[in-house]
C-alpha cells in the first residue's frame, strides 16, 4: 500500500530510507502545519559525529555494537562505527566516512524534489549487537516507543551520510480504495553524517501521515531489541 521512497540502507533489514515510515523528509505545511517540536541538529560538516547514551533493557555482560552499512553490487557490508558495551549499558561510538562505493543516488517519488541529484548517500537505522564470536544477539535502535506498536506520535531516528549538502522536500500521496497515506519530506542534509527523525504524525484507520525531518526529535532513547524489525507498520527505509 505504501511506496518506499528514499532508499538508504540498514544492515539487518537491508533498509534505510525515505518513504513509508522509513526515513527522510517532510514539509507538508498544508497538511500538518509548522513543526514546533524540539529538534537537535547534528554537528557542523567536518566535525566529529558520535552516538552516545544509555541502552534501555540492556541484559548485562559485554557485546560489540556495530553500525553497518550495506552495498549490493557486489554484496558487502562496512562498519562505520564500533563500540564495546559493558554492564554499565553505555554507548559511545564515533562514525567514520563510508567508502565511496557504498554511496548511492537519492531516489524519490513524484512530488518530492532533490536539490542536487549528484548527491550520494548511505545510512543505517539500527546497530547490531554481537557477542565476541560474531553472533548477532540483538538490534539497538533509537526511538520513543518501547515496542513495535506504532501509534500517532511514534518516531525513530536514522543516520544518513551525504557526500554533499542537499535538500529533499515535498510529499508523496498514495490512495488505495478508502485509505490515504502521505509521506512528507523536509530534509536539509549537510555534508557528512546527519540525523533524521521519522515520525507518524497522524494515524487513523483510513489516513496516515509520516514526516521525515532533519535532526533528532526530543524524547528518543536507545533500546535493546531481540525481536523483529523496528517499524512493522512504518515500513523502514529500504535500500
Amino acid at each position: 500500500m505504501k511506496r518506499p521512497i528514499l532508499r538508504m540502507l540498514s544492515k539487518i533489514k537491508y533498509c534505510v530510507i525515505f518513504g513509508g515510515f522509513p526515513f527522510i523528509f517532510s514539509l507538508l505545511a498544508a497538511a500538518c502545519g509548522e513543526d514546533e517540536t524540539t529538534i537537535t541538529n547534528p554537528p557542523p560538516s567536518g566535525g566529529a559525529f558520535t552516538l552516545s547514551g544509555s541502552v534501555t533493557n540492556y541484559p548485562g555482560g559485554s557485546v560489540i555494537a556495530k553500525a553497518e552499512i550495506l552495498k549490493f553490487i557486489p554484496p558487502d557490508t562496512f562498519a562505520v562505527g564500533t563500540d564495546t558495551i559493558d554492564n554499565n549499558a553505555q554507548l559511545s561510538m564515533s562514525l567514520v566516512t563510508p567508502p565511496a562505493d557504498f554511496l548511492i543516488p537519492i531516489v524519490v517519488p513524484s512530488g518530492v524534489t532533490v536539490s542536487d541529484t549528484s548527491a550520494r548517500i548511505s545510512g543505517f537505522s539500527q546497530l547490531g549487537a554481537y557477542n565476541f564470536s560474531g553472533t548477532l544477539l540483538a538490534n539497538i535502535r533509537k526511538k520513543n516507543f518501547a515496542d513495535t506498536n506504532v501509534v500517532e506520535g511514534s518516531f525513530a531516528v536514522q543516520y544518513i551520510f551525504s557526500n554533499k549538502a542537499v535538500t529533499v522536500t515535498g510529499s508523496d500521496t498514495t490512495i488505495n480504495l478508502t485509505d490515504t497515506t502521505i509521506s512528507a519530506y523536509n530534509l536539509n542534509l549537510q555534508a557528512g553524517w546527519n540525523t533524521v527523525s521519522i515520525r507518524r504524525t497522524i494515524q487513523r484507520p483510513d489516513f496516515e501521515l509520516t514526516d521525515f525531518l532533519s535532526g533528532e526529535l526530543a524524547g528518543a532513547s536507545w533500546r535493546w531489541e531481540t525481536s523483529s524489525p523496528l517499524f512493522k507498520k512504518f515500513k523502514t527505509f529500504e535500500f
